[in-house]
């Protein structure tokens, strides 16, 4: 039954940290509203059917640990909720599904509300890809700080710079599109002041984003700019690097041109690659910011997801 929606996040059409997690929760949620309609007799007839949904939308995107650490966090509460009745179940795990998806929601908001205090008027902002959470904060400080400007990286091959450019435009924040080579001739010419990111994984020793992320995060470290990750706890995780799977997508992403492969040229195509903590100024989550380290430490204590 999650088949559509776990396609539609392996193709990226629904993209995005945060939607991808609320996508798969909301089809999980989709499936226990309307268990009556497709004849679920028990519990555990509908706990059954939402497991093998789970595992379908789990390994779309192996690398986005939102959505991992998402169905695992409601994987965790049917195994607590199963011993149930059938409508008692129904309703609160509808009831928590909803409950989750408004906390991300909120989330991104208050990265916004934490963040904008990093910003000052006048200043340039780089941003690479196309995070909510990022975008959350430029957009919070715009409304504090309307001088400020944004410098949007292309991020090829999907793009996803044009959906920054797009929304940035949308709220009259001036925006600069440039390609993702021009990266360090853009900091010189416009001053950039601060680089803003988001993530799609930060485990123990940095984060895993958008490739080019980490070229960003160099070009800035050269010119002492500071380098700002927003990210939700929910994209945190205490997964090493080699259990983390680096997701590489079809070479056809960078390029169709049939010659390419008939006379045996290897594309290669990673969708991620990772910056050392120590190239990361701040991070920035739904709790306020600090060093790379003591967030990650307070994160880990609190053991928001297992």
């Amino acid at each position: 039954m999650a088949n559509e929606v776990a396609e539609k996040i392996r193709d990226m059409q629904i993209r995005g940290a945060v939607k991808i997690a609320t996508s798969a929760v909301s089809e999980l949620k989709r499936i226990a509203d309307e268990s009556s309609e497709e004849g679920f007799k028990s519990t555990s007839d509908l706990v059954k059917a939402l497991f093998e949904n789970a595992a379908e939308l789990r390994s779309a995107r192996p690398t986005a640990v939102s959505l991992p650490n998402a169905v695992d966090y409601a994987v965790n509460f049917i195994k607590e909720n199963s011993n149930l009745n059938l409508d008692e179940f129904r309703v609160n795990f509808s009831n928590f599904c909803y409950n989750f998806i408004k906390e991300q929601n909120e989330a991104v908001e208050r990265i916004g509300v934490k963040g904008c205090e990093l910003i000052s008027e006048g200043d340039v902002i780089l941003t690479h890809c196309n995070s909510q959470s990022a975008l959350s904060i430029i957009k919070k400080s715009h409304e504090k700080f309307p001088g400020i400007s944004v410098i949007s990286t292309e991020t090829r091959p999907r793009n996803q710079g044009y959906i920054t450019a797009r929304q940035l435009s949308s709220t009259s924040v001036k925006t600069t599109f440039i390609v993702d080579s021009a990266v360090l001739r853009a900091m010189r010419k416009f001053r950039v002041k601060k680089v803003i990111v988001g993530a799609d994984a930060v485990y123990e020793r940095g984060i895993l984003n958008k490739i080019g992320t980490c070229q960003v995060a160099l070009c800035a470290k050269s010119m002492n700019i500071p380098f700002i990750v927003a990210s939700q706890y929910l994209k945190f995780t205490k997964r090493s690097l080699e259990e983390i799977e680096v997701e590489n997508r079809s070479p056809e992403e960078v390029t169709k041109e049939s010659w390419i492969y008939e006379q045996g040229i290897n594309v290669f195509n990673p969708a991620f690659d990772v910056t050392p903590k120590e190239y990361i100024d701040l991070i920035v989550t739904e709790e306020g910011y600090g060093s790379f380290e003591d967030v990650y430490s307070r994160w880990d204590s609190r053991k928001i997801i297992e």
